[in-house]
């Protein structure tokens, strides 16, 4: 079996039991096979999110990057499920259910072009929102991603988490790292 046909079996799998590793040279190709070949033969199906593990030194900081990258995808897969949402509350018609998933797609949109991080733009959003209200501020000054569970399934996409640059990590023990990413 190639190495393509591999990461798309372990990740069709019903209950997947532990983690793959996918080992290779520096240079090789190993982020490209998984950014555009794994990707795009998943398709809309699935939801991959990749952690790297670059300079890392703990497991917490690992922890957090998986829960803030995991409620990135959350939020950006919003739109998808919004118009199915809407269309269940009465006197919603379809046209007005597929108007609110177009402006909910197109507020993630103009949210993507605020910084480089997916996660701080929409935070930067809520908290210029709460600026306006008293105290509210002081409250939300608390990070979303923070209380959100990473869970198997965003929606009815599957959700693939994929931890890169293993080698790169500063955490010093490489079992606890493994540990945590079968976690």
């Amino acid at each position: 079996m190639k190495t393509l046909e591999e990461l798309i079996y372990y990740c069709k799998e019903e209950n997947p039991f532990g983690a793959i590793m996918l080992t290779g040279k520096w240079g090789c190709g190993k982020t490209y096979l998984i950014d555009n070949d794994l990707v795009a033969e998943l398709g809309n199906a699935f939801i991959v999110i990749r952690v790297s593990l670059f300079g890392k030194e703990s497991l917490d900081e690992v922890k957090r990057d998986v829960q803030k990258l995991y409620f990135q995808k959350f939020i950006l897969n919003l739109g998808s499920d919004v118009e199915h949402v809407v269309e269940k509350m009465p006197n919603i018609s379809e046209e007005q259910a597929k108007n609110a998933r177009e402006a909910v797609n197109e507020l993630s949109l103009k949210t993507q072009k605020f910084t480089k991080s997916k996660t701080a733009r929409i935070i930067k959003k809520v908290a210029d929102i709460c600026k306006q209200i008293p105290a509210l501020e002081k409250v939300m000054s608390i990070s979303p991603s923070d209380y959100i569970d990473v869970e198997p399934y965003i929606g009815d996409k599957k959700v693939v988490l994929v931890f890169d640059d293993l080698e790169r990590c500063k955490v010093l023990d490489e079992i606890q790292v493994l540990g945590c990413i079968n976690e």
